[in-house]
């Protein structure tokens, strides 16, 4: 099977964000499932970006917040997503941008010093090393509302694009 790029990352986002939904119907731990949760997003904003017959996308985990800028430009999105103007649909996005970047920044970074979900970092403050397992994402709670509000978003744009 010979894809584009843009059809591989949406295949690969949909099969991270399907287990991201088996693990939060089975109650795993969340830093797995904000693992999966940032791995779905990124790609998702990779395979909207690319076009079928493009380069790679780039090699950056910081995709999905660009991609819902965008997303408050395309009209078909917004319609899709059955918004039926322009402005309220912007401030929608606008209102989930916060959270989308803080979602970006779970991606783990080069200097393990700070909280991500898929590998032990330091806490230079207390001089621990802190695993994943053991951190409670105290600002990601998957039954905070905005957290509610962008799983949706990101269910409905899988189903947009199927």
């Amino acid at each position: 099977m010979s894809l584009s790029w843009k059809e591989a990352f949406f295949r690969q986002a949909y099969a991270d964000y399907r287990v991201f939904s088996d693990f939060n119907k089975k109650n795993a731990l969340l830093c797995h499932q904000l693992h999966f949760f940032q791995m779905a997003t990124e790609k998702l904003g990779k395979s909207f970006l690319a076009y079928n017959n493009s380069k790679p996308p780039q090699k950056s985990h910081y995709v999905f917040v660009k991609f819902l800028q965008t997303c408050k430009g395309r009209p078909e999105i917004r319609k899709r997503l059955l918004f039926s103007d322009t402005r309220s649909f912007a401030q929608f996005i606008d209102s989930l941008l916060p959270l989308a970047r803080k979602i970006e920044e779970l991606a783990p970074s080069a200097d393990m010093e700070r909280p991500n979900p898929e590998y032990p970092w330091i806490d230079y403050k207390t001089n621990q090393i802190l695993t994943p397992i053991d951190f409670d994402f105290p600002e990601y709670s998957l039954h905070n509302p905005k957290m509610e509000k962008l799983n949706k978003l990101v269910k409905d744009l899988f189903q947009i694009s199927l």
